[in-house]
């Protein structure tokens, strides 16, 4: 049995997703509500693949005794693909330069923020955690570097695949 329904009027539809039971009983067949003018609303959305198309709809189209419900699934535009795909890649570069700095921060009792803190200290003659900062400053730079050269390839890769492109931190 059908759960919902439209009504249609000369050929209109008025309303739609009215559920079972609420305009004729719960039990009543599909011809009950169709002699009343409420017809089955039919159809689920299609498979797609969420990450280069989109689901639009849905639409309702009076199809005989029943009310089709139509989805259109339509392509993401490259251009947003690829910005998306850079935002991706720009916070996951920058989660993994932040896990060094976090790493280094729980080991030594340090509360440097980000990358950026460390780079206040890595010229600082004479700081306890100079070298550290010089050296993930440095490797962040390079990171940054090789992820640009990537990019100006202009070839889709997937995050992942950044990732293992990019120089390995080497630590102290």
């Amino acid at each position: 049995m059908t759960e919902y329904f439209g009504q249609v009027i000369d050929g209109q539809i008025k309303k739609l997703n009215i559920r079972r039971g609420t305009v004729c009983g719960k039990n009543s067949p599909d011809s009950t509500y169709i002699a009343n003018g409420y017809l089955p609303i039919v159809g689920t959305a299609p498979p797609y693949d969420s990450a280069t198309q989109r689901l639009q709809g849905p639409r309702y189209v009076i199809n005989g005794e029943q009310i089709d419900k139509v989805y259109t699934v339509v392509d993401i535009p490259q251009e947003e693909l690829i910005n998306t795909l850079i935002r991706a890649c720009e916070q996951a570069v920058t989660a993994l330069i932040q896990s060094e700095v976090t790493k280094y921060n729980e080991a030594n009792g340090t509360v440097f923020g980000s990358v950026h803190s460390c780079a206040n200290y890595a010229t600082t003659d004479g700081y306890t955690h100079q070298p550290f900062c010089a050296s993930v400053w440095a490797w962040n730079v390079a990171v940054w570097e090789k992820c640009r050269e990537i990019q100006a390839l202009g070839e889709m890769i997937t995050v992942e695949e950044l990732i293992a492109e990019l120089p390995v931190y080497a630590g102290l």
